[in-house]
C-alpha cells in the first residue's frame, strides 16, 4: 500500500507547525526563573503570585468565554470537580509559591536544575500510584535526576561540603514533587483543557489572596511591577498553556516531549545573560544530566516522531 503523498505532506506541516509552537513555548517558559527574581523585587512571593493568578484567572476566562468551553464547567461531576481544584492547588499554587520562594532565596542555577527534576519525579511517581511497569529508561531518568540534584547541591564535592540555604532547596524539592504530581494526576482527568486551566488559575488566585492576606496584607503592584506581572500572567501562564496544547493537538505528544527537557537549558541561558550568575562547571554536569535523563524518560518514541517527520 502506498503513503497519500498529500496525507503525507500535512502530517510534516502540522509536525513542523508544532516543532515551531513548541520552540516558542520553551523559550517562554525559561523565563520562569527570570520573572521569578525580577518579580519579587518590590513583591514578596505571596503577592506576586496572587496577581499573576489573577491575571491568569481573568485572561483565561475571558479566552474561554469567547471559546465556548466555559459551558463544560457546568458539566463537571463532583469527583471531576475535587480533583481538578485539589490539582489546581498543588500545580498552580503550591508548585509556583515553592519556585518562586527558590529564586528569591537561593542560587537561581542551583534551583532551576532541581526544580527541573519533577519530570523523572512523575516517572516514578507514575510507577508507584500508577502501578505502570518499571522500564529501563525510567530507572536510569530517576538514577541521572537524583545525580543531577547531588552535584549542584554539593557543588561537586563527594565529601566535607556544606549546603547554602538547605531548607530553601528542600521546597524547591517540595515544589518539584508537587508539580510532578499535579501532571500524573492530570493526565488521568477526562475533562476538558482550557475550562480545566481556569480553574486551575482560580483556585492558586484564592489560596494566594489568603496566604498573602496572613502574611502581610495586599500590596498593589507599583507601575513598575505591572509590566511583569502582566507579562507573567498573560504570556507565561495563558498563551504558552494554550499554545501547547494546540500543539498536541496536530501531532504526537511523543514528538513534542523531548523539546520539554531543554527548558532548562535555556533558562540557563536567560539567568546568566540577564543577572550574570555564576556558572560553575558541576552546574553544567548537572544540566546535561536533566536533559539526558528527560530525552531517557520520552521513553525513545520520541526517535519515531522524528522519523516521521522527515
Amino acid at each position: 500500500m502506498f503513503n497519500n503523498p498529500s496525507t503525507e505532506k500535512n502530517t510534516m506541516s502540522s509536525q513542523l507547525k508544532s516543532m515551531l509552537a513548541a520552540i516558542v513555548c520553551v523559550s517562554l517558559w525559561g523565563f520562569v526563573a527570570v520573572v521569578s527574581r525580577i518579580g519579587q523585587s518590590h513583591l514578596n512571593r505571596y503577592q506576586f503570585l496572587f496577581w499573576v493568578s489573577l491575571v491568569s484567572t481573568i485572561g483565561m476566562g475571558i479566552y474561554c468565554y469567547f471559546k465556548g468551553t466555559l459551558y463544560y464547567l457546568k458539566h463537571y461531576s463532583g469527583k471531576e470537580w475535587a480533583q481538578v481544584i485539589g490539582l489546581g492547588f498543588l500545580g498552580g499554587f503550591l508548585y509556583y509559591l515553592l519556585i518562586f520562594n527558590g529564586y528569591a532565596s537561593a542560587n537561581g542555577m542551583q534551583v532551576m536544575i532541581i526544580q527541573y527534576t519533577w519530570p523523572m519525579m512523575m516517572s516514578l511517581l507514575s510507577i508507584l500510584i500508577f502501578k505502570e511497569s518499571l522500564h529501563w529508561r525510567k530507572a536510569m531518568a530517576t538514577v541521572l535526576g537524583a545525580t543531577a540534584v547531588f552535584i549542584v547541591i554539593s557543588k561537586g564535592k563527594l565529601s566535607g561540603f556544606s549546603v547554602e540555604h538547605p531548607w530553601v532547596l528542600l521546597s524547591v524539592v517540595i515544589g518539584a514533587v508537587s508539580f510532578a504530581l499535579f501532571n500524573t494526576f492530570m493526565k488521568q482527568l477526562p475533562v476538558e483543557p482550557s475550562s480545566m486551566f481556569v480553574v486551575f488559575f482560580g483556585v492558586a488566585t484564592v489560596c494566594a489572596f489568603i496566604a498573602m492576606l496572613v502574611s502581610g496584607g495586599v500590596v498593589a503592584p507599583s507601575h513598575k511591577d505591572w509590566p511583569i506581572v502582566l507579562f507573567t500572567g498573560v504570556v507565561l501562564n495563558g498563551f504558552s498553556d494554550l499554545l501547547w496544547l494546540w500543539a498536541l493537538r496536530q501531532t504526537e505528544a511523543s514528538f513534542l516531549a523531548p523539546f520539554i527537557f531543554f527548558t532548562p537549558v535555556v533558562s540557563t541561558l536567560y539567568l546568566y545573560l540577564l543577572f550574570h550568575d555564576p556558572f560553575l562547571p558541576v552546574y553544567g554536569l548537572g544540566l546535561i544530566l536533566v536533559v539526558i535523563a528527560g530525552l531517557l524518560n520520552s521513553r525513545g518514541v520520541w526517535i519515531r516522531g522524528i522519523k516521521k517527520a522527515k
